[in-house]
C-alpha cells in the first residue's frame, strides 16, 4: 500500500468573484485517515519574465501592491487570460501592455508551482532578449506602472541584499534567468 497516497472525498466551492475561486476539499489517506478541511485557492497560471533591452539592462516594473500596501519594483509579468493561446503568447502581451517593449528573442525558464500547498496555479518563466521600445505602454484600468532600468549587475547586487523583488515567485524567475544566462557561481 502506498500510504502517501490520498483520495479526494468531497468539494465544495465557498467563494467565486473576480477571478477568485475558493474551494474546501477532504481527503482522506491510504490507511483510511480523513484530513482536516483544506481550502484551495483556484487561480489562473501566472508568466513572468527576466526582460532585457538591447544594451542589457533589466526592465523592471514599479507598481502599487494592494497585499503589501506599498509601492515596489518587479519584474514585469501577469496572468494568463483566457484569450492568450499559450504561456508563450501571454508572456509577450504581457510585456508589450506593461513595459512598451518587444523582445527579439523570448525562451521558457521552467514552469513551478506557486505554492502547492493551497494553490492550484502554476509560473510560467521566461527570458526576453534585445528588447526596444515600440509603443505606449496600455495599462488595466487600476492599473500604475513606471519602467525602471537597470544594468543586470546592480539587479543582482539589490537582489543579494534582498533590496527588491520582494515576492518569491519573482525571486525563482530571477534565479532561473541568471542560471541560463550563467550568471551565478556555485563554488
Amino acid at each position: 500500500m502506498n500510504t502517501l497516497s490520498y483520495k479526494r472525498l468531497n468539494t465544495s466551492y465557498l467563494f467565486n468573484e473576480k477571478g477568485l475561486i475558493v474551494r474546501k476539499d477532504i481527503y482522506a489517506s491510504a490507511d483510511n485517515v480523513i484530513m482536516d478541511p483544506v481550502y484551495i485557492f483556484e487561480y489562473p497560471d501566472i508568466v513572468c519574465a527576466v526582460a532585457l533591452t538591447e544594451r542589457e539592462e533589466i526592465i523592471m516594473v514599479e507598481q502599487f501592491r494592494p497585499g503589501t500596501g506599498k509601492v515596489v519594483i518587479e519584474l514585469p509579468g501577469g496572468k494568463i487570460d483566457v484569450t492568450d493561446e499559450s504561456p508563450a503568447t501571454a508572456i509577450e502581451r504581457e510585456l508589450l501592455e506593461e513595459t512598451g517593449f518587444v523582445f527579439h528573442s523570448i525562451s521558457p525558464l521552467g514552469v513551478v508551482a506557486v505554492n502547492p500547498v493551497t494553490h492550484n496555479n502554476r509560473l510560467h518563466m521566461f527570458l526576453a532578449t534585445g528588447g526596444h521600445p515600440e509603443k505606449e505602454q496600455q495599462f488595466d484600468k487600476d492599473e500604475r506602472i513606471e519602467i525602471r532600468l537597470m544594468p543586470l549587475a546592480k539587479a543582482m547586487a539589490l537582489l543579494q541584499k534582498s533590496e527588491f523583488l520582494n515576492n518569491a515567485y519573482l525571486v525563482t524567475t530571477f534565479f532561473y534567468a541568471l542560471l541560463k544566462m550563467k550568471k551565478l557561481d556555485f563554488t
